[in-house]
């Protein structure tokens, strides 16, 4: 068996454990469902809640690119390296949009790159915030906006979570993104809206999202008359 058909099975098969551990309620000892469980939505793991998201976006000793990258990730939900890929040319100021390259794409059938672009709106806070970043840092142009590697972008998210008392185990990039789609999901977001500001390319990928969370399930059930 070759090395790469090795890493895609021992992938799904990682996959398949965590969804079936969500699945049964990942129950502990004592019976106990665990706090892992009670936030995880479907195959896609712990997402990150509307309350967590402000106690980290609230904190005001961040520097601005910070404060803006993560708003962004909140917003918009990108994956980080689509985030740490838009450019000062991407933001369309009077349109409130910002274009995004979206990754995770198939070749073409010739082989060559499937190049995508998608444009996500943002609200006036972050164009506000995006505003003063490129007045006090004067980028040139094409310059990326968060001029960061991935692997220093999601320490520093980490560091900053877990500073505002989020449970590591939600303290990753993400978190952001699948909190953004559960949070226009529960607020009613028709689902092929959610899907183009995720850059999902099938809806199937994008309605695993409809999964109930056992946290959810627990308080519709709270209301049933037994």
């Amino acid at each position: 068996m070759d090395e790469n058909r090795t890493v895609r099975q021992e992938s799904h098969t990682s996959l398949v454990k965590r969804d079936t551990a969500v699945r049964v309620g990942n129950v502990g000892s004592g019976g106990m469902v665990t706090a892992r469980a009670m936030q995880s939505v479907g195959a896609y793991g712990p997402y990150l809640r509307e309350d967590e998201a402000r106690a980290v976006l609230d904190r005001t000793d961040m520097p601005i690119a910070w404060q803006t990258l993560l708003r962004f990730l909140w917003q918009a939900g990108p994956r980080i390296s689509e985030a740490l890929g838009v450019t000062v040319d991407d933001v369309r100021f009077t349109e409130g949009t910002i274009r995004v390259r979206t990754l995770k794409r198939r070749k073409r059938p010739d082989g060559s790159p499937n190049v995508q672009y998608r444009l996500v709106p943002i609200q006036n806070d972050l164009l506000g915030l995006l505003g003063r970043q490129l007045a006090e840092s004067q980028p040139g142009k094409g310059a990326r906006l968060w001029p960061w590697t991935r692997e220093h972008a999601s320490r520093r998210i980490h560091a900053m979570m877990v500073a505002a008392g989020i449970d590591e185990d939600h303290c990753h990039p993400h978190a952001w993104r699948h909190g953004l789609a559960v949070n226009c999901i529960r607020q009613g977001v028709p689902l092929p809206l959610v899907q183009d500001q995720l850059g999902h390319a099938s809806l199937s990928s994008t309605a695993a999202y409809l999964q109930m969370t056992i946290a959810d399930r627990k308080e519709a059930l709270a209301k049933v008359r037994f």
